[in-house]
């Protein structure tokens, strides 16, 4: 029974752990694409056919598809401290293949991405 828990212990841990690393690398990734990308203007933004808007979007969400994967990979190659602890195999944990923690802190910290969709928003909105 103790060693079931201290299985259960570390797991937990380990689960804690691969959650902070996932969004340390998404607010990091985020506040990076803000530094790459230029900062958003509403007038030169608002004077772009919405299709043009569009493709910009989906061209930031294959870039977002492609840092997942990157992510997903890179998580991996962090060495947990507790593996092997209680017959723990930390690359069996689930969560590792879990990126939803990483997409989390990009898209409510990534400013330009938010400011372009709330604008596309507003403008589909008032043709509407």
């Amino acid at each position: 029974m103790i060693k079931h828990l201290d299985f259960i212990g570390v797991k937990l841990l380990g689960i804690s752990y691969v959650t902070i690393i996932y969004f340390l690398l998404g607010f990091s990734t985020a506040k990076g694409l803000d530094y790459v990308t230029a900062k958003f203007n509403k007038e030169t933004e608002n004077k772009k056919a919405i299709w043009q808007i569009l493709l910009e979007i989906a061209l930031r969400l294959c870039v977002l598809g492609i840092l997942i994967y990157i992510a997903r990979n890179l998580i991996r190659l962090i060495p947990f401290p507790l593996n092997g602890v209680a017959g723990f195999d930390y690359f069996r944990l689930k969560e590792l293949d879990n990126e939803f923690i990483f997409t989390i802190p990009i898209f409510i910290f990534h400013t330009n991405f938010n400011a372009k969709m709330e604008n596309l928003y507003s403008r589909i909105n008032s043709s509407v």
